[in-house]
């Protein structure tokens, strides 16, 4: 006749398998808070570097016009 097994899962077997789980999605989460951090960085900068042209611009005028 043939045996019937039975399998055996101790506690510290199902709480690893959760760790790892939880753990695992921290990792992902923090990736994509730090991906949305860049891209909102790099964002700002363009931003900035757009006032910044604009700051230079304008202080061309004031000079040509009080040059005038």
């Amino acid at each position: 006749m043939e045996e019937k097994r039975k399998m055996k899962v101790n506690l510290s077997t199902i709480i690893i398998v959760v760790l790892i789980g939880i753990i695992i999605g921290m990792g992902i989460y923090i990736y994509k808070l730090n991906k949305d951090k860049y891209y909102m960085t790099i964002g700002a900068s363009q931003k900035i570097e757009e006032l910044n042209n604009k700051i230079s611009d304008l202080e061309e005028q004031l000079e040509k016009d009080d040059n005038k």
